[in-house]
């Protein structure tokens, strides 16, 4: 029987001018894998990981779900490996102002509020997963943060953003290397798309 060796993940960093990041912007709605340390609360993951200020924190990003649960203190509940956190800043109409942190009405969804979950001694401090989705606002405004600090995707999946960034940026030049090498666009888009496995992906924009 062979052993089940899983394929070298690659990283990639790009180097593009901001307006190139329109292509991402569907993929962190939907969800993006962000390599972190386990077991610390909400606000130390998104203080710590991504640098944003307590402040924007607390007054920004309104709503939180954390594993689709409406978070009302992210200074308790915790991340855990797999566990998935989505951002949005306020919501309109009743049901946005329902599930906001902190909400006057979130008597009325107390079955579905997460409660604080302390992590076990194996989580603390190692290295974990958690799928970050950004909503509204949030998207337009962490879009360049998030891409920045790293995050894990399908080798193919990057491949189908590439092509369209080749389409938007023309002649205009786009900085990229893959394993600390430098390498064109057109054939870093081939190799992805013909290599399975997942890719460490940054982004840094000028």
């Amino acid at each position: 029987m062979k052993d089940d060796v899983r394929p070298v993940e690659d990283s990639v960093r790009l180097l593009l001018p901001e307006k190139y990041l329109t292509p991402f912007l569907p993929l962190l709605q939907k969800g993006v894998a962000v390599k972190t340390r386990m077991g610390v609360t909400v606000a130390d993951f998104l203080c710590g990981h991504f640098g944003l200020s307590p402040e924007y924190v607390r007054k920004r990003i309104q709503t939180i779900f954390l594993d689709g649960e409406p978070v009302d203190d992210e200074d308790s509940a915790r991340v855990r490996d797999g566990a998935v956190l989505a951002l949005s800043s306020a919501m309109p109409g009743l049901l946005g102002a329902t599930l906001r942190k902190g909400s006057p009405f979130q008597a009325m969804r107390r079955e579905i509020s997460h409660r604080e979950n302390r992590p076990g001694e194996a989580e603390k401090n190692r290295q974990g997963t958690v799928t970050v989705k950004l909503f509204n606002f949030m998207i337009p405004e962490m879009a360049g943060i998030v891409l920045q600090r790293g995050i894990t995707l399908e080798n193919r999946s990057f491949g189908k953003i590439l092509v369209k960034i080749l389409e938007e940026a023309g002649n205009h030049p786009v900085s990229a290397e893959k394993n600390h090498e430098k390498i064109g666009l057109p054939d870093l888009r081939d190799r992805m798309e013909k290599t399975p496995g997942t890719v460490f992906l940054r982004v840094e924009t000028r």
